[in-house]
């Protein structure tokens, strides 16, 4: 059974494959408190983008969920150099939560 999530990471891949591969990053679908999102991580998994989506809202609807229903998700980090090894810590300084304007990835 494929669920709603699937199908929306499903039509990210069909649609922004070229584009992810070269921003060297994939779509991952991932839980979080509240229901799914999709993050996209480096090729290698060490690093993730400051880029999600939420798709909890589209879920919780039954239905066929809209691309209009999700929404997007941006954090940002603060810098702060540690020492003088070149070590940096980032912390988490706010998020930018915004509805989807379309009904269509791209």
């Amino acid at each position: 059974m494929m669920y709603k999530s699937d199908e929306r990471l499903a039509e990210i891949l069909a649609s922004l494959r070229d584009v992810l591969a070269e921003l060297g990053v994939s779509p991952v679908l991932d839980d979080e408190l509240g229901g799914p999102i999709i993050l996209f991580k480096s090729t290698d998994g060490l690093q993730r983008s400051p880029l999600k989506v939420q798709v909890h809202g589209a879920t919780r609807k039954g239905g066929e969920p809209s691309w209009s229903d999700c929404k997007m998700e941006i954090v940002y980090v603060d810098e702060e150099k540690v020492g003088d090894n070149g070590w940096k810590y980032l912390s988490k300084a706010r998020n930018v939560i915004k509805k989807l304007a379309s009904d269509s990835v791209v």
